[in-house]
């Protein structure tokens, strides 16, 4: 077993101990052999680079409500949970 299969597998673990085996791993940043075997071990990783930056910066519900993002993974996704986190309507009928 190499490195990078010793990681996912620790991954993969921790995953399944806490319950959370099935749900996406957001990952900021990962060496391409590591997305890899973490694939490999069935785990679906996407992208949470702005999710982390916003943490690393302590932004407010209110700034992520107001924020608009480059490209779609979290362009609708990161404001809406901000805007529902604040009580406020996501979608207007």
């Amino acid at each position: 077993m190499n490195v990078q299969d010793d990681f996912a597998k620790q991954i993969k673990r921790v995953l399944t101990d806490y319950g959370v085996e099935k749900e996406p791993l957001r990952i900021d940043m990962v060496e391409l052999f590591k997305l890899r075997a973490l694939e490999a071990e069935g785990i679906e990783v996407v992208d949470a680079q702005e999710a982390m930056l916003a943490i690393q910066m302590k932004i407010t519900l209110e700034d992520l409500a107001r924020a608009a993002f480059p490209y779609a993974t979290l362009s609708e996704s990161l404001p809406e949970a901000a805007t529902e986190g604040l009580g406020r309507a996501i979608y207007l009928p």
